[in-house]
């Protein structure tokens, strides 16, 4: 049977995803296109589409396809909300997102708190479902092994904007920078430097490098870290989601100061000692700054590292294991 994968445009933050839902296709199908543009789509109609978003369903649904796989890679309506501010287009949102979970033939979604809030919110029982969390990054063994076990580097990699926290992470390394008498440094990689700067001077801090990388090129520029910071706040969009940013931190061996609110890497981190969750970023304890800088004045062996940090690719970002298990549930459709 003959398949087709349309991607979405932001080719930085899904190339990695897609390639993983490209050679699954291949495993069970002829994958006779894969790209962008749906004016590209065959006259058949018993294709197999792959899409990746709610929106995007819809309008090859219209075009008379019915063999759609969804790939949601966040809660479109509450996003929406959250940039626009208008109840009106969360409403409209909502519906073509119901529409989708209950017209594709399979969804792809990134982690099992989404299958439970679109379960609760459109009260749907989502069978053929698939979960992979969102990852660009494979283990970097080697990278860990010969980390720096005395390092005392931060870093933060990624935009400004308010529902990234970088108010509440550079008032957290504040804190972190002030207990230990300003030996430490942070990495702030961003492309927004100007900003960054002005927000770093704001909150007093003392060392910090502000800089912008390719994210082809981020491995290597954290190799120096142990802490990586992902705060956010607990709401829906954060609770479903999956930030690649942490895929990178324990792919290099970097500790995460993350918010438990992230449902599922937190439930993946449970028996992990190098990870500090965060309970409420907007009130942060001196307990959960303790816990900081101890791990921060513990010299941590690399061989004990690696094997704590790769507990994550054993299943939850093995690529390997994706395209097998995905492959098996696309050729369902068959």
């Amino acid at each position: 049977m003959e398949a087709v994968l349309l991607r979405s445009k932001n080719v930085s933050a899904t190339e990695f995803y897609y390639n993983i839902i490209q050679q699954a296709l291949k495993e069970r199908y002829d994958l006779i296109y894969d790209g962008f543009e749906e004016s590209a789509l065959p006259a058949k109609k018993e294709i197999l589409i792959v899409c990746g978003s709610c929106t995007q369903m819809l309008r090859i649904w219209k075009k008379g396809y019915r063999k759609i796989v969804t790939w949601y890679q966040g809660t479109l309506p509450e996003e929406s909300y959250m940039r626009n501010h208008s109840w009106l287009r969360k409403k409209v949102l909502s519906c073509i997102e119901k529409f989708a979970l209950e017209h594709s033939v399979g969804n792809i979604v990134v982690s099992e708190a989404m299958i439970d809030h679109y379960e609760n919110t459109y009260k749907l029982k989502l069978n053929n479902t698939y979960v992979m969390p969102c990852y660009n990054v494979e283990f970097q063994k080697e990278c860990i092994i010969s980390k720096n076990p005395e390092s005392r580097v931060f870093v933060y990699a990624g935009g400004l904007s308010k529902w990234q926290c970088i108010d509440q992470m550079l008032r957290l390394y504040k804190r972190i920078e002030d207990r230990v008498e300003g030996r430490t440094k942070l990495l702030f990689f961003t492309p927004e430097i100007e900003k960054a700067k002005q927000l770093v001077a704001d909150n007093g801090i003392l060392n910090c490098e502000v800089s912008c990388v390719h994210y082809s090129e981020l491995a290597e520029k954290m190799k120096q870290a142990k802490f990586g910071f992902a705060l956010r706040e607990d709401t829906v969009v954060n609770r479903v989601a999956t930030p690649t940013k942490l895929a990178n931190y324990v792919a290099s061996g970097i500790i995460p100061v993350y918010s438990e609110c992230v449902h599922d890497f937190y439930k993946q981190s449970s028996s992990n000692p190098y990870q500090i969750a965060i309970h409420d970023v907007n009130n942060i304890t001196d307990d959960e700054v303790d816990r900081i800088i101890k791990l921060l004045d513990k010299t941590i062996d690399g061989e004990i590292l690696q094997a704590s940090m790769h507990t994550y690719f054993d299943k939850y970002y093995n690529t390997e294991w994706h395209i097998n298990n995905l492959a098996e549930m696309l050729g369902k459709q068959i």
